[in-house]
C-alpha cells in the first residue's frame, strides 16, 4: 500500500472537527507543537459505527478504522468513537502501536490468543470510568505508564514486555488477575504484569488491584514503590491475600512530603517479617492490613525499645513523626510477636477497627503509644487492648 502524504495540521481538524471529541484536538495540538516532521496519525477505531462501517471485530479491517487505513507502527491509536463500547478488537496479526488511548470500554484481543500488541512507547490512557482489557500479548521496552483515571485489566501469562510500571492519577487502576486460578495464596509472581524483575510506581492515587488469586511475590519480583500525593492497593474481597515480606519490596520514593498508602478492597493486605521504615501515612478504607513481625524478626534498637509494627518513622519512638494513620473502614491489625508499637503521632477512627493482637491472635501483652499522642473520633467499635 502506497503510504499517502501526510496532511496538515488544518487538514486533520478539519477532517475531525466535527462531531469528534476534544481529545483528537489536543491530541493533534501536542504533536503540532513537538513534531515539525511527518507527525504519526492519531488513528481511532471506530468498528461497524462511522461513515465507512467496518466489521467491527477485526483489526485488518481498514473500514473499522476512522482514517479507512490500517494503523501503522509509528501511529497513535485511540478507542473511543461513541457506539463501540463493549467491542472486542481482534488483533488477528501481530501489531504495533505508538501508544494506547481508551475511552471506551474494549478488549483488545479474543482471551486465550497469543498474538502480540508492541506498545513502543509503553504509554496507555484509560479515562475515568472507563474499563479496557488486554488479552493480547503485551511486548515493548519502555515498560507500562498508565493514567487516565480510568482501569487497565492485563491478563495474558506471557507478557513480555520491559521496563518498570508506572501507574498515576485518581482513579486510574492496574488490574492483574490469574484466570482460571483461583485460590493459591503463595504465589510468587504476577505474570501479567512480564516476565522479569521490575518496580511498580504507585502516584498520584494510582492504585494496583490484585484479583483471581493470593499473591506472595519472590524478592525483587514486582518490589512497589509508593511515589508522592497516594498510593493505593485494592485486594479484591473473597480469598485474597497479598503478601509483602521480603526485603525492599515496599519503599519510599524520595521526596519532602511524606506519600500515603492507601489500603482498599475487603480482602487482607499483609506487611511481614521485614522492617521496612515506610515514613508514609495509612489510610484503611476496606478490609484488612495488617503488620505480621515475628518475634524472630524484631529488630533491636536504641533504648531498648521493641520493634514497631506500622514501621511507617523509623525504629523507635519518634516524637517528630507527623504522618497519621486514619482507619475509613475495615481493621488494621498488629500481629507482632510480643508488642504492638504504634510510632504515628495521630490516629483517626472514622469506622474502622484497629486490633493489636498476638500471633495466636489473643490480644497482644503490650500496646505501646507515642507522647504525645493524639486520637480522633474514635469509633465504638474499637476494641479494647
Amino acid at each position: 500500500m502506497k503510504t499517502p502524504p501526510c496532511p496538515s495540521i488544518l487538514q486533520i481538524l478539519h477532517q475531525f472537527g466535527r462531531g469528534r471529541r476534544s481529545r483528537l484536538t489536543a491530541k493533534i495540538m501536542l504533536l503540532a507543537s513537538t513534531v515539525s516532521f511527518a507527525p504519526a496519525a492519531i488513528v481511532d477505531w471506530e468498528g461497524a459505527t462511522g461513515g465507512t462501517p467496518g466489521d467491527g471485530l477485526f483489526w485488518s479491517d481498514p473500514f473499522n478504522w476512522q482514517t479507512d487505513n490500517i494503523p501503522l507502527a509509528a501511529d497513535n491509536v485511540t478507542f473511543g468513537a461513541p457506539g463501540t463500547g463493549g467491542s472486542t478488537v481482534h488483533l488477528d496479526a501481530n501489531r504495533t502501536v505508538a501508544d494506547l488511548s481508551f475511552d471506551e470500554n474494549i478488549t483488545l484481543g479474543a482471551f486465550g490468543n497469543n498474538l502480540a500488541l508492541t506498545n513502543t512507547s509503553g504509554n496507555i490512557n484509560v479515562t475515568a470510568g472507563v474499563l479496557a482489557k488486554l488479552n493480547a500479548r503485551l511486548l515493548g521496552t519502555n515498560g507500562l505508564n498508565l493514567s487516565g483515571g480510568g482501569t487497565l485489566h492485563v491478563t495474558n501469562l506471557f507478557n513480555g514486555f520491559t521496563g518498570n510500571i508506572n501507574v498515576s492519577g485518581a482513579g486510574t487502576r492496574l488490574q492483574v488477575a490469574y484466570p482460571g486460578q483461583p485460590t493459591p495464596a503463595n504465589r510468587s509472581n504476577v505474570f501479567p504484569l512480564g516476565q522479569t524483575n521490575r518496580t511498580i510506581t504507585l502516584s498520584n492515587g494510582g492504585e494496583f488491584r490484585l484479583l483471581g488469586s493470593g499473591y506472595n511475590p519472590d524478592g525483587s519480583v514486582k518490589d512497589m514503590v509508593l511515589g508522592s500525593n497516594g498510593s493505593a492497593i485494592n485486594v479484591a474481597a473473597g480469598y485474597q491475600q497479598m503478601i509483602i515480606d521480603d526485603a525492599a519490596q515496599i519503599a519510599v520514593a524520595g521526596g519532602a512530603v511524606p506519600p500515603s498508602l492507601i489500603k482498599n478492597g475487603n480482602g487482607r493486605f499483609t506487611i511481614n517479617t521485614q522492617a521496612y521504615n515506610l515514613a508514609a501515612n495509612l489510610t484503611v478504607n476496606a478490609g484488612l492490613i495488617d503488620f505480621a513481625h515475628s518475634a524472630a524478626s524484631t529488630v533491636a534498637v536504641a533504648g531498648g525499645q521493641p520493634n514497631r509494627f506500622t514501621a511507617f518513622t523509623g525504629l523507635g519512638f519518634n516524637a517528630g513523626a507527623t504522618t497519621t494513620i486514619t482507619l475509613n473502614g475495615g481493621m488494621l491489625v498488629g500481629n507482632n510477636g510480643t508488642t504492638s508499637q504504634i510510632d504515628v503521632p495521630t490516629i483517626i477512627f472514622n469506622g474502622g477497627t484497629f486490633a493489636p493482637r498476638a500471633p495466636n491472635m489473643n490480644w497482644a501483652p503490650v500496646l505501646q503509644l507515642p507522647r504525645p499522642f493524639r486520637q480522633r473520633r474514635i469509633s465504638p467499635s474499637m476494641p479494647a487492648p
